[in-house]
């Protein structure tokens, strides 16, 4: 199959079916704009393409899956948390090719059968899972996994970065404290996670006002849903709390029902560390040093230049690789 031709048919059938509006413009951006590319770019880092089931979590509406099915894969499976996305993915495009299946994840479990996969594929998605479900997300995937299977991990926030992990502690910082109206490079602050926290709080224990209100949202940062409810109610009781002020530099969590973190920064030999623990052998997708290239002798020069530039950074800099660009690719296999 035709990946730009599948893609003209989607966004028709999107229309013709009366599909909700974001998935509408996601069709057309993978149509129109053919950011289907931008995936079949990272495909390119798997030895020998693909076979057999590929799974996309963290698909949305599943978009990639087609891309997946022309790439070679017999069978194409999306994952998500949530359900709007899903109901509108089986509505299209499980209707539009049998070979795609769609399932829920919760807390970082994956509803698949052990050694079912063939591929994984985490496209900027461990930056939005809490920390406390991540390492429940990595050994699913070592579980899902067939042995010899190939996972990609490909992620924005690269705090290798020394740019990056300084924009990140600024977006942190007006996610966590605002105020109201607060531009960040991404977005507005509408309501901070401080704030949000008072309001809980204060919804729950009515009588909590002042100096106690503000320093139980303030000493409560990090904590979500039950977690928080159960620490304010032991303040509340008892007067007691674990104080947890928040820490400039540390993605915040939403201290809602899901806990959901934005933007989380990661180390590329974190995450390989962490596939590590669960039996997959990752490195990251690094470009080649340059090489010396003769070209005149002005050309030369300059080649000559950037070759032992990069030579010297090297040396000085242990993360000057891995911190190239704001983003990482890593590429694992399943040894056991």
């Amino acid at each position: 199959m035709d990946p730009q031709a599948e893609y003209d048919r989607i966004l028709d059938e999107a229309g013709r079916r009366q599909a909700p509006p974001y998935f509408v413009e996601m069709s057309r951006l993978f149509a129109r704009d053919a950011i289907w590319k931008s995936y079949d770019s990272l495909l390119a880092a798997l030895p020998g393409g693909l076979a057999g089931t590929a799974v996309d979590i963290g698909c949305k509406y599943g978009h990639a899956l087609p891309l997946f099915l022309c790439r070679g894969a017999v069978r194409a499976i999306g994952v998500d948390v949530v359900d709007e996305y899903l109901d509108a993915g089986r509505q299209i495009l499980a209707a539009m090719y049998p070979a795609i299946g769609f399932e829920k994840s919760d807390e970082g479990l994956l509803p698949l059968a052990p050694s079912s996969a063939d591929f994984v594929l985490l496209n900027e998605v461990i930056s939005h899972v809490n920390p406390m479900f991540l390492d429940n997300l990595y050994a699913e995937v070592g579980r899902t996994l067939k042995p010899g299977g190939h996972v990609l991990i490909s992620d924005g926030n690269n705090i290798a970065n020394a740019e990056c992990r300084k924009a990140l502690a600024e977006l942190y910082d007006a996610w966590e404290n605002g105020p109201s109206g607060r531009k960040t490079d991404r977005d507005t602050v509408t309501t901070s996670f401080l704030e949000r926290r008072r309001e809980i709080i204060r919804a729950r224990h009515p009588s909590l006002e002042g100096d106690r209100l503000d320093y139980a949202a303030r000493n409560t940062s990090g904590l979500f849903g039950p977690l928080l409810e159960r620490a304010v109610d032991e303040f509340v009781r008892t007067g007691k709390l674990v104080e947890r002020p928040y820490r400039p530099g540390i993605c915040p969590t939403n201290p809602g029902p899901g806990g959901e973190v934005m933007e989380r920064g990661f180390h590329p030999l974190q995450v390989e560390m962490s596939l590590a623990g669960n039996g997959i052998r990752a490195r990251q997708v690094l470009p080649p040093p340059p090489t010396l290239q003769v070209s005149g002798l002005r050309g030369t020069f300059r080649s000559l230049a950037t070759v032992l530039r990069d030579r010297v950074r090297r040396r000085l800099e242990p993360d000057f690789e891995r911190g190239a660009s704001w983003g990482f690719l890593i590429h694992g296999i399943k040894e056991f």
